[in-house]
């Protein structure tokens, strides 16, 4: 812990928070854990800003508990942007003639810094675009800055392309933290020369161990395995379906929480479903606020993950904080919080055989309550509070 001493030091500190998303209203899931982690670290700043896109009729300015926003406008008219929905990667990936997009969104966020710095100001950029934001303000005259890797981020890092677009952050950035201890030695290893300043700070978790179940806006009223995440082919739902096709439909369903976005992909979704007789056994309900998601996984006989490639996902945690037997496709993100057979279980790729260990798993209570003593042990010093300590330690510094 720190003493009164730092404490005092820290709340000198002015944060600007610098992110591509961030929550537009109350109950809003977009990049709920930047939220979570600037509102675990106001109470010691002298002042948190955050900078992000407008996306569509959220207030331009507005103070939400205690945390100041300002969202600027980076396009023209009223089509959809790149900053939420699906996600910079896929939204790009979908309408790849807006990429002049990406050069608005880093000249009004390092404008937004640019304009709020002071003399006591340190930015923490969380994404990749953020940081370029950070690091040309900080060329010019502006803050340091704390760049915070996430999500799918490292998927960009092989080739020189990659090498590039994390060099130059690396380079300038006073600090750069991974929420993933895998993205930590991957970053080290690649760029050896600034190791020093690369460091694992794991998100916080937000669970409810008191939540109700949920009732009315349920759609099922059979026994079910739930996935959390917008619905992507990087989630791999296709994978998930197979799982069912081959055995689970028979004792279980699905149910799928997250944003619906990918129209294209959700309609191949939605005929692979059709095709193979599980209309009533798969459920996609869209999304839900942050408040429901533990009322959601308490109900859950098991989580189920079978993404192509995570980051840390925080549901994955969540899932494992409240004792559910986790389910995760074999993946280092997912490996390093999930041992086999330890606190969870790891899909081999045989649907048939995964299919058949699950139902069994699922019918052995004692090897349920096992599974999940071992997963909240995995999780249980994982907090905002202890997360956010982590930071105000790192601000000192900087």
């Amino acid at each position: 812990m720190c003493s009164n001493a730092v404490l005092e030091r820290v709340a000198l500190k002015h944060l600007i928070f610098l992110t591509t998303s961030y929550p537009r209203y109350e109950g809003d899931e977009a990049s709920i854990f930047v939220a979570r982690l600037a509102e675990s670290l106001v109470s010691s700043a002298d002042g948190l800003d955050v900078v992000v896109p407008l996306d569509a009729s959220e207030p331009v300015k507005e103070n939400r508990n205690g945390v100041s926003i300002h969202r600027f406008k980076y396009r023209f008219g009223s089509r959809p942007g790149l900053a939420f929905d699906a996600g910079l990667v896929a939204n790009l990936r979908a309408r790849p003639w807006q990429l002049w997009h990406l050069i608005s969104l880093i000249f009004g966020l390092g404008r937004g810094a640019r304009r709020l710095s002071r003399i006591n100001s340190v930015i923490v950029a969380n994404w990749i675009l953020a940081a370029w934001a950070a690091g040309i303000s900080y060329l010019i005259g502006g803050a340091r800055f704390i760049y915070i890797v996430r999500g799918q981020e490292m998927r960009l890092l092989g080739g020189i392309v990659g090498r590039c677009l994390f060099g130059f952050p690396l380079k300038l950035a006073s600090n750069v933290v991974c929420v993933s201890e895998t993205f930590c030695r991957q970053l080290k290893s690649r760029f050896p020369h600034h190791a020093q300043k690369i460091l694992f700070i794991p998100n916080g978790i937000t669970v409810d161990v008191h939540a109700e179940l949920p009732t009315a806006d349920f759609r099922t009223d059979s026994p079910y395995l739930l996935m959390i995440g917008t619905v992507t082919a990087v989630k791999d739902l296709k994978r998930a379906i197979d799982l069912f096709r081959c055995g689970l439909s028979q004792k279980f369903n699905l149910v799928v929480i997250g944003r619906l976005n990918d129209r294209q992909y959700i309609r191949e979704i939605e005929d692979l479903v059709e095709q193979n007789g599980l209309a009533k056994q798969v459920h996609l309900l869209g999304e839900v606020s942050p408040q429901q998601i533990s009322s959601y996984l308490l109900g859950a006989r098991s989580f189920i993950s079978t993404s192509i490639h995570e980051g840390m996902p925080n549901a994955l945690l969540e899932a494992m904080a409240l004792g559910r037997v986790v389910i995760v496709s074999d993946i280092s993100a997912h490996r390093e919080v999930v041992k086999d057979n330890e606190s969870g279980l790891v899909l081999s790729g045989d649907s048939i055989r995964d299919a058949d260990r699950i139902l069994r798993v699922l019918d052995d209570v004692s090897l349920q309550k096992k599974l999940g003593s071992a997963a909240i042990d995995v999780v249980k010093a994982r907090s905002w509070a202890s997360t956010a300590q982590k930071y105000i330690e790192l601000f000192v510094q900087v």
